[in-house]
């Protein structure tokens, strides 16, 4: 608690935490006792366009690049009447598209789940429950729920062998062609948005070129079952998380990053079909940068970070404060 500590640094390091609570050395604590009247499991977006509402907390699986699992403890759900209750009060306000949010839709209980969303089309008169990121291992628990023209899923990398041994996420390229087809198929969607992870340790560019793989592959199944379609891509660097097996590996370089990001880019705009868009979000290496920095980072580290704010929060702020700080 800052308020009540202090903390000593020598050379950028850490190196003791004085205490300035009551003669006691306790901070005060408040109780609460019914959550229900707390406002824990939502988040207006938009212009009341867009919400979101939490239905679980932490992860039935425990990926080694996320912390939900390694720090949140046991998974466990929102009740299903209290996502009713968040549900209808933005209704009430006339939000339009509602996101029911979590690690996946897919760890949430299958009747609940189907309860919640047949309870919101006879009950709500605006507001549309939308799932948005499943994964594609076992969507078929969600499936006849996904009411929306797109997919949403996170292969993270293309590459079984970084998935299963070094990500620990268990999912195999085969299972992952085979549900998107299907789902593809059978939905109508026209859309697939997915997430990639570069700098994995010990990846290399086959293994990129391995997503890029899946990229051609959905594409082309889009095509055939759609005529046409969009792909989009959220890439970003590995972040090394605290409570992660990752927190202590790095990140890559700024310009590595880049590098990678070009390089992706280009091989598939030039080998995928013209009925098919491509989108691989323009995201700034250096906010990512950034973000890494901070999810690592203690008090000295935010200090930093305002630092480099009040410099002009870009690249060239970051040099000149990082040298200001040795």
């Amino acid at each position: 608690v800052p308020h009540f500590t202090e903390r000593v640094y020598e050379s950028g390091s850490l190196v003791n935490v004085l205490y300035h609570g009551n003669q006691k050395g306790f901070v005060e604590q408040e109780v609460i006792s019914d959550l229900t009247r707390e406002r824990r499991a939502s988040l207006l977006l938009k212009n009341n366009e867009e919400a979101f509402v939490f239905i679980d907390y932490s992860c039935k699986y425990k990926c080694g690049f996320c912390q939900m699992a390694n720090i949140r403890g046991k998974y466990r759900q929102n009740a299903k009447e209290q996502v009713k209750r968040y549900l209808k009060e933005f209704d009430d306000m006339g939000v339009q598209e509602v996101v029911l949010a979590g690690a996946s839709s897919t760890n949430y209980d299958q009747e609940d789940l189907a309860e919640i969303l047949s309870w919101a089309k006879a009950n709500l008169k605006t507001a549309r429950p939308v799932i948005r990121s499943v994964r594609i291992d076992d969507i078929d628990r969600v499936e006849e729920f996904l009411d929306q023209s797109y997919l949403h899923i996170a292969p993270e990398t293309g590459s079984d062998f970084l998935r299963n041994k070094i990500l620990l996420k268990t999912i195999r390229n085969a299972e992952m062609h085979a549900n998107i087809e299907r789902v593809i198929e059978s939905k109508g969607f026209n859309q697939v948005r997915m997430y990639c992870i570069a700098g994995i340790p010990t990846e290399t560019r086959e293994d990129r070129m391995e997503y890029v793989d899946m990229i051609l592959r959905t594409g082309e199944l889009l095509k055939q079952h759609k005529g046409s379609g969009e792909i989009r891509i959220d890439m970003y660097p590995l972040m090394p998380q605290p409570g992660t097996p990752f927190e202590e590996h790095g990140m890559v370089g700024i310009e590595t990053f880049r590098a990678i990001r070009s390089e992706f880019e280009e091989v598939v705009r030039s080998r995928l079909s013209e009925n098919i868009e491509f989108r691989l979000n323009p995201f700034d290496p250096v906010s990512h940068a950034m973000e890494g920095i901070l999810n690592t980072g203690d008090i000295w580290t935010g200090e930093f970070a305002f630092e480099v704010y009040k410099a002009g929060a870009n690249l060239n702020a970051v040099k000149k404060i990082a040298t200001k700080y040795g």
